[in-house]
């Protein structure tokens, strides 16, 4: 997609309602909890958030339409830990950590003869994907990946 598409693509999703909360303020970084989604309802929000950006940023797979929950099968493996900041129970971000299992890993889809490489040379894979932050905390954007990252 060309950056003049991307960026009309993104302005008409915005106007649609991409930001359809108010800003949270700067000083409400001290109340942020993170931790891992823990409820249907949590796993929900995750994927509504994931689903709204990744349109917002024009990620979505083709036939994939802006405002529908983005759920993965790799966020339902039992060894997958999908990440969430907090807010007063809103979820403001997101990230999924997966590792290796026979199920594979998302990033094979584009590398798989490079896992298969690293497996071979008996490396331990895993990945962070999902990685969403909601447009109304931008300004605590790095605050919220540092705390997901911890």
């Amino acid at each position: 997609m060309s950056l003049t598409a991307r960026i009309s693509r993104r302005l008409a999703l915005l106007a649609a309602g991409g930001r359809d909360a108010a800003p949270v303020p700067l000083t409400a970084a001290t109340r942020l909890q993170f931790g891992v989604a823990a409820s249907r309802a949590e796993f929900h929000s995750v994927a509504r958030l994931v689903g709204k950006m990744y349109a917002l940023e024009g990620y979505l797979p083709a036939g994939e339409g802006p405002g529908r929950p983005y759920y993965r099968l790799h966020q339902f493996l039992p060894d997958a830990r999908v990440l969430v900041a907090r807010l007063e129970g809103r979820v403001l971000g997101t990230l999924t950590l997966v590792p290796d299992s026979p199920a594979g890993l998302p990033l094979e889809d584009l590398y798989g003869q490079e896992a298969a490489a690293l497996r071979t040379q008996g490396r331990r894979l895993s990945e962070l994907c999902s990685l969403a932050v909601d447009p109304a905390c931008r300004g605590l954007g790095s605050r919220v990946l540092m705390g997901l990252l911890r």
